[in-house]
């Protein structure tokens, strides 16, 4: 497998675990479910169905992407979980966030290319 196509696959596994997010918020905060429902309910359970698939195609992709790039991808979720967040939740991304992103990606990139 060519090495872009497996980093941009690598990418969109990272972007669907962070939409997966958003139905596990949701599903926490509702009052439907209470007790051991909260976690084994039919939105939570399929969540971590998917995850676990992506855990595999993700290993999968780690063969054909290198680990400091695969690194530095994998902290871009992050970033697209308080984009969704704002986006589907409505929440917002205070100072304080948004400094810690710039702290993490910044250390990220320092670790890759130095």
């Amino acid at each position: 497998m060519n090495s872009l196509i497996a980093a941009i696959l690598f990418e969109c596994t990272i972007i669907i675990s962070a939409l997966l997010q958003i139905p596990l918020k949701k599903s926490a905060s509702n009052s439907k479910y209470r007790g051991i429902r909260t976690y084994l309910n039919p939105v939570v359970l399929s969540v971590y169905v998917t995850f676990f698939l992506i855990t595999f195609i993700t290993t999968y992709l780690y063969k054909n992407v290198d680990l400091t790039f695969s690194t530095l991808l994998y902290k871009t979720e992050y970033i697209f979980i308080a984009l969704f967040s704002v986006l589907f939740l409505k929440e917002r991304i205070t100072k304080r966030k948004f400094l810690g992103f710039v702290i993490i990606i910044s250390g990220v990139l320092a670790y890759s290319f130095f």
